[in-house]
């Protein structure tokens, strides 16, 4: 299933490599409406990010910062406390920077200047796997 957020990044969970794979791994809040009176509520979904990439995105991504992910979504399953749990993770195949949070001054808030990489690079995957459909290249004991 395809998938897109977009928001604020929360936490940055591992940024490292998984075997022979470069892993980014990170949460974003995004907030959407319900009902009549719009009221507002924060959906937080998982992210990663596999590949060359990621590993360069490493050096320009940071908590508060606005992202837009689009990706695949898929459902994942962990234990906690002995009892299993579901959680939707987005399989990161782009992603676009916003902008990043500001700092707050005696002046006021002080926008800051966004990196951007010096020279962009295509997205690269990492090489196929040899097993699971809609793996996207990455083996599926590494999910």
């Amino acid at each position: 299933m395809r998938g897109t957020v977009s928001g604020n990044v929360g936490k940055i969970y591992k940024a490292e490599f998984v075997r022979d794979f470069f892993l980014l791994s990170f949460s974003v809040a995004e907030s959407v409406y319900m009902g009549q009176n719009k009221e507002k509520l924060t959906c937080w979904h998982k992210c990663d990010y596999w590949g060359k990439a990621a590993e360069g995105l490493t050096k320009y991504l940071e908590v508060g910062q606005h992202v837009d992910v689009f990706g695949q979504a898929y459902l994942s399953e962990y234990e906690k406390d002995g009892v299993t749990q579901k959680s939707m993770v987005v399989k990161v195949n782009d992603i676009v920077l916003g902008h990043k949070p500001t700092s707050v001054s005696p002046g006021g808030p002080q926008p800051q200047q966004s990196q951007v990489p010096p020279t962009a690079q295509p997205l690269q995957q990492p090489p196929p796997a040899t097993s699971g459909p809609g793996n996207m290249g990455v083996p599926d004991n590494l999910w």
